[in-house]
């Protein structure tokens, strides 16, 4: 009896082993040097995925440091993830198309967030975005229509094309003190943006960056800015108080075109050039 119960506990024990082991296999990843990149999983389709820390690999544990491109595209199973806390770079379309996300736990290591990232993923209400970020893609969080409110870390300079694309119920995000560029239709549709503060850092606001904002209701272009783009703020249906800085030279077409609310503008004497349809 003695025996049958020590073996009992042994194999018990084996299985408690070999468990994060059988997890591991079931991701696919190349090895870069000693560095894991993962691009896939094999398992049954997943609901709540937890990506490793590292995975054995020739009899060492190895740093799981990035997400591959498309790794896990069109997972429309999927629910929550848990990204590893060695991950530094999550990969173009990583995430794109997975529909069923709702939760999404990223570590500080975490420096580049590629483009269309997690494009798509509908029903992510809430992202911390991680301290340590530096790069943040075209379109990474476009087409995320349940995501309400964002916080943009310090290090973070620009934001890619349609960052934030139709974004339908983003209501406030927070700029960091250092950005200096929007990328165009970084904000497009985003007909609930209202708290939103221009940093005194930003020189350049491409076309089409807040255009169909119909929430935002005021709006200070920061000094350091010479040119109001194509479309910037077309749409904003909202806006009832503009303030442009002497430094503008140029207001391209459309620029507040529809802002039907905005009845007092004052142009600089700087500006030589107006497009069509500027208001």
């Amino acid at each position: 009896m003695k025996t049958k119960r020590h073996l009992l506990q042994l194999c018990l024990l084996w299985a408690m082993l070999l468990r994060p082991a059988v997890g591991q296999a079931q991701f696919t990843f190349t090895n870069d040097n000693g560095a894991i990149i993962i691009t896939g999983y094999t398992g049954s389709p997943p609901g709540a995925l937890i990506l490793p820390d590292t995975i054995l690999v020739g009899g060492a544990n190895r740093p799981v440091t990035g997400i591959a491109d498309g790794a896990f595209y069109n997972y429309t199973s999927l629910t929550s993830v848990t990204i590893g806390t060695n991950v530094t770079s999550i990969g173009d379309h990583a995430f794109d198309y997975c529909t069923g996300l709702n939760r999404v736990t990223l570590p500080n290591s975490v420096r580049r967030i590629g483009n269309s990232a997690f494009a798509s993923c509908w029903w992510v209400a809430g992202v911390t975005l991680p301290s340590g970020l530096t790069n943040l893609g075209d379109s990474a969080f476009s087409y995320c229509s349940s995501l309400t409110n964002l916080a943009i870390p310090n290090g973070v300079s620009s934001l890619g094309s349609s960052t934030f694309e139709a974004d339908e119920n983003l209501a406030a995000v927070t700029l960091p003190n250092g950005l200096t560029s929007l990328g165009s239709w970084a904000f497009y549709d985003c007909p609930k943006l209202s708290g939103l503060t221009l940093p005194a850092s930003v020189t350049n606001i491409e076309d089409g960056a807040f255009n169909g904002c119909a929430s935002l209701t005021s709006i200070t272009i920061p000094n350091g800015v010479s040119r109001i783009a194509n479309s910037a703020f077309m749409g904003c249906s909202g806006l009832t108080q503009m303030t442009i800085p002497n430094a503008v030279t140029s207001i391209e077409d459309y620029a507040f075109a529809t802002c039907t609310s905005l009845t007092n503008l004052t142009i600089p004497d700087a500006v030589n050039e107006i497009g069509r349809a500027h208001v």
